[in-house]
Protein backbone atom coordinates (compact mmCIF):
# COMPACT_ATOMS: atom_id res chain seq x y z
CA UNK A 1 0.00 0.00 0.00
CA UNK A 2 1.65 3.21 -0.97
CA UNK A 3 0.10 6.97 -0.20
CA UNK A 4 2.09 9.68 -1.32
CA UNK A 5 3.80 12.19 0.60
CA UNK A 6 3.99 15.70 1.06
CA UNK A 7 6.18 18.52 3.01
CA UNK A 8 5.05 18.32 6.05
CA UNK A 9 4.09 21.44 8.25
CA UNK A 10 7.27 22.09 11.58
CA UNK A 11 5.55 22.50 15.27
CA UNK A 12 7.81 22.99 17.86
CA UNK A 13 7.29 21.19 21.20
CA UNK A 14 7.65 23.05 24.88
CA UNK A 15 7.23 21.96 28.41
CA UNK A 16 4.96 23.73 31.17
CA UNK A 17 7.74 22.84 33.73
CA UNK A 18 10.81 20.42 35.00
CA UNK A 19 8.28 18.01 36.73
CA UNK A 20 6.97 17.36 33.55
CA UNK A 21 10.09 16.47 31.54
CA UNK A 22 11.33 14.62 35.09
CA UNK A 23 8.14 12.15 34.80
CA UNK A 24 8.38 11.66 31.27
CA UNK A 25 11.68 10.71 30.98
CA UNK A 26 10.88 8.17 34.02
CA UNK A 27 8.44 6.73 32.17
CA UNK A 28 9.58 2.75 31.21
CA UNK A 29 11.58 2.55 28.32
CA UNK A 30 8.93 1.50 25.76
CA UNK A 31 6.44 4.16 26.53
CA UNK A 32 9.43 6.37 26.38
CA UNK A 33 9.90 4.88 22.95
CA UNK A 34 6.53 5.77 21.81
CA UNK A 35 6.45 9.11 23.24
CA UNK A 36 9.40 9.91 21.27
CA UNK A 37 7.85 8.36 18.35
CA UNK A 38 4.86 10.01 18.27
CA UNK A 39 6.41 13.35 19.60
CA UNK A 40 8.20 13.13 16.50
CA UNK A 41 5.54 12.86 14.25
CA UNK A 42 3.90 15.54 15.87
CA UNK A 43 6.57 18.01 15.38
CA UNK A 44 5.77 17.18 11.52
CA UNK A 45 2.38 16.36 11.06
CA UNK A 46 0.75 18.16 14.07
CA UNK A 47 -1.28 17.73 17.65
CA UNK A 48 -4.27 16.24 16.23
CA UNK A 49 -2.43 12.41 15.19
CA UNK A 50 -5.65 10.57 15.80
CA UNK A 51 -6.74 7.57 18.05
CA UNK A 52 -5.42 5.75 19.54
CA UNK A 53 -2.44 8.17 19.41
CA UNK A 54 -3.94 11.40 20.76
CA UNK A 55 -7.25 12.68 21.49
CA UNK A 56 -9.02 15.96 21.64
CA UNK A 57 -10.87 17.33 24.64
CA UNK A 58 -11.35 20.49 23.11
CA UNK A 59 -10.72 24.23 23.66
CA UNK A 60 -6.86 23.20 22.30
CA UNK A 61 -6.48 20.33 24.90
CA UNK A 62 -4.88 16.68 24.03
CA UNK A 63 -3.99 13.67 25.30
CA UNK A 64 -1.11 11.96 24.40
CA UNK A 65 -2.09 8.54 24.81
CA UNK A 66 1.26 5.66 25.47
CA UNK A 67 0.79 2.00 25.58
CA UNK A 68 3.67 -0.12 25.63
CA UNK A 69 4.74 -3.92 27.18
CA UNK A 70 5.59 -2.01 30.53
CA UNK A 71 2.29 -0.13 30.99
CA UNK A 72 0.03 2.45 30.06
CA UNK A 73 0.48 6.48 30.34
CA UNK A 74 -1.08 9.51 29.47
CA UNK A 75 0.46 12.77 28.57
CA UNK A 76 -1.44 16.51 28.33
CA UNK A 77 -0.60 18.69 26.56
CA UNK A 78 -1.82 21.76 24.96
CA UNK A 79 -1.54 23.92 21.68
CA UNK A 80 -0.44 27.73 21.27
CA UNK A 81 0.00 30.28 18.91
CA UNK A 82 2.96 30.05 16.79
CA UNK A 83 2.17 26.47 15.90
CA UNK A 84 3.72 25.16 19.57
CA UNK A 85 2.75 22.44 21.59
CA UNK A 86 3.15 22.36 25.78
CA UNK A 87 3.64 18.86 27.39
CA UNK A 88 1.03 19.68 30.88
CA UNK A 89 1.43 17.16 32.98
CA UNK A 90 2.52 13.13 32.83
CA UNK A 91 1.27 10.01 34.49
CA UNK A 92 1.27 6.53 34.71
CA UNK A 93 -2.43 5.47 33.82
CA UNK A 94 -3.31 3.02 36.58
CA UNK A 95 -7.89 3.04 36.30
CA UNK A 96 -10.26 5.28 34.13
CA UNK A 97 -10.67 6.79 37.42
CA UNK A 98 -7.31 7.88 37.51
CA UNK A 99 -7.45 9.81 34.35
CA UNK A 100 -10.41 11.61 35.85
CA UNK A 101 -9.21 12.58 38.61
CA UNK A 102 -6.50 14.32 36.54
CA UNK A 103 -9.14 16.73 34.60
CA UNK A 104 -9.32 19.56 36.94
CA UNK A 105 -5.25 19.29 37.29
CA UNK A 106 -5.45 19.28 33.35
CA UNK A 107 -7.43 22.59 33.06
CA UNK A 108 -5.87 24.58 35.46
CA UNK A 109 -2.40 23.46 33.79
CA UNK A 110 -3.56 24.83 30.43
CA UNK A 111 -4.33 28.21 31.67
CA UNK A 112 -1.18 28.65 33.24
CA UNK A 113 0.83 27.66 30.27
CA UNK A 114 -0.68 30.22 28.09
CA UNK A 115 0.75 32.84 30.67
CA UNK A 116 4.33 31.11 29.61
CA UNK A 117 7.06 33.59 29.04
CA UNK A 118 10.20 33.08 27.46
CA UNK A 119 12.19 33.62 30.13
CA UNK A 120 10.35 29.96 32.31
CA UNK A 121 10.39 28.15 28.71
CA UNK A 122 14.94 28.19 28.43
CA UNK A 123 15.03 27.25 32.17
CA UNK A 124 14.50 23.52 30.87
CA UNK A 125 15.92 21.21 28.56
CA UNK A 126 14.40 21.57 24.68
CA UNK A 127 12.85 18.41 23.52
CA UNK A 128 15.65 17.72 21.30
CA UNK A 129 17.81 17.58 24.25
CA UNK A 130 15.24 15.38 25.85
CA UNK A 131 14.75 13.09 23.15
CA UNK A 132 18.90 12.65 23.45
CA UNK A 133 19.15 12.34 26.94
CA UNK A 134 16.00 9.15 26.31
CA UNK A 135 18.11 7.71 23.09
CA UNK A 136 21.48 7.37 25.39
CA UNK A 137 19.49 4.59 27.16
CA UNK A 138 19.86 1.40 25.47
CA UNK A 139 16.10 -0.04 25.90
CA UNK A 140 15.11 3.22 24.36
CA UNK A 141 16.80 3.44 21.49
CA UNK A 142 16.38 -0.40 20.52
CA UNK A 143 12.73 0.41 21.30
CA UNK A 144 12.40 3.32 19.10
CA UNK A 145 13.84 1.77 16.00
CA UNK A 146 11.59 -1.48 16.57
CA UNK A 147 8.91 1.01 16.50
CA UNK A 148 9.97 2.69 13.17
CA UNK A 149 10.89 -0.53 11.56
CA UNK A 150 7.60 -1.84 11.79
CA UNK A 151 4.40 -0.36 12.67
CA UNK A 152 5.44 3.40 12.40
CA UNK A 153 6.39 2.76 8.67
CA UNK A 154 2.28 2.71 7.96
CA UNK A 155 1.75 5.15 10.74
CA UNK A 156 3.53 8.26 8.69
CA UNK A 157 1.57 7.18 5.55
CA UNK A 158 -1.26 7.50 7.34
CA UNK A 159 -0.33 10.87 8.64
CA UNK A 160 1.19 11.82 5.29
CA UNK A 161 -2.41 10.81 3.54
CA UNK A 162 -4.44 12.91 6.28
CA UNK A 163 -2.23 15.59 5.80
CA UNK A 164 -2.16 16.18 2.47
CA UNK A 165 -5.97 16.00 2.01
CA UNK A 166 -6.33 18.07 5.09
CA UNK A 167 -8.78 15.65 6.74
CA UNK A 168 -8.88 14.86 10.20
CA UNK A 169 -10.09 11.07 11.44
CA UNK A 170 -13.88 12.21 11.71
CA UNK A 171 -13.91 13.82 8.44
CA UNK A 172 -12.59 11.01 6.70
CA UNK A 173 -15.42 9.23 8.60
CA UNK A 174 -18.25 11.52 7.21
CA UNK A 175 -16.40 10.65 4.10
CA UNK A 176 -16.79 7.23 4.45
CA UNK A 177 -20.06 7.12 6.08
CA UNK A 178 -19.20 5.29 9.16
CA UNK A 179 -17.95 6.77 12.34
CA UNK A 180 -14.39 8.15 13.83
CA UNK A 181 -13.82 4.88 15.90
CA UNK A 182 -13.98 2.88 12.89
CA UNK A 183 -11.70 4.80 11.13
CA UNK A 184 -9.47 4.64 14.36
CA UNK A 185 -9.48 0.87 14.74
CA UNK A 186 -8.77 0.69 10.78
CA UNK A 187 -5.75 3.04 10.80
CA UNK A 188 -4.62 1.13 13.78
CA UNK A 189 -4.76 -2.30 12.26
CA UNK A 190 -2.94 -0.82 9.06
CA UNK A 191 -0.14 0.21 11.57
CA UNK A 192 -0.18 -2.97 14.14
CA UNK A 193 -0.63 -5.94 11.87
CA UNK A 194 -2.98 -6.77 14.45
CA UNK A 195 -5.84 -7.34 11.93
CA UNK A 196 -6.59 -7.57 8.40
CA UNK A 197 -9.04 -4.89 6.82
CA UNK A 198 -10.84 -5.69 3.24
CA UNK A 199 -9.59 -4.67 0.22
CA UNK A 200 -12.77 -3.17 0.09
CA UNK A 201 -12.53 -1.14 2.62
CA UNK A 202 -9.21 -0.32 2.00
CA UNK A 203 -9.93 0.87 -1.77
CA UNK A 204 -12.93 2.79 0.38
CA UNK A 205 -10.52 4.76 2.65
CA UNK A 206 -8.16 5.40 0.08
CA UNK A 207 -10.94 7.25 -1.91
CA UNK A 208 -11.49 9.13 1.33
CA UNK A 209 -8.28 10.37 1.32
CA UNK A 210 -8.12 11.33 -2.89
CA UNK A 211 -5.58 8.34 -3.11
CA UNK A 212 -5.64 5.15 -4.65
CA UNK A 213 -4.67 1.85 -3.57
CA UNK A 214 -1.14 0.70 -5.17
CA UNK A 215 0.21 -3.21 -3.83
CA UNK A 216 3.64 -4.48 -4.68
CA UNK A 217 4.93 -8.23 -4.25
CA UNK A 218 8.83 -7.67 -3.48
Amino acid sequence: MLFRSHTPVSYSILYYNEQVQDDIMNLPATLQARYIGLTNRMIMYGPNLGLPHTDSFGSGLFELRLKGAEGIARVFFCTLVRQEIVMLHSFIKKTQKDTGERIKDRERTHEGAKEMTAQKKTKMLTHKQMVAKMLKKPAVKAAVKELDRTEFVILDEILAARKAAGLTQAQVARKMRTQTPAIARLESSLATGKHSPSLATLKKYAAALGKRIELHLV
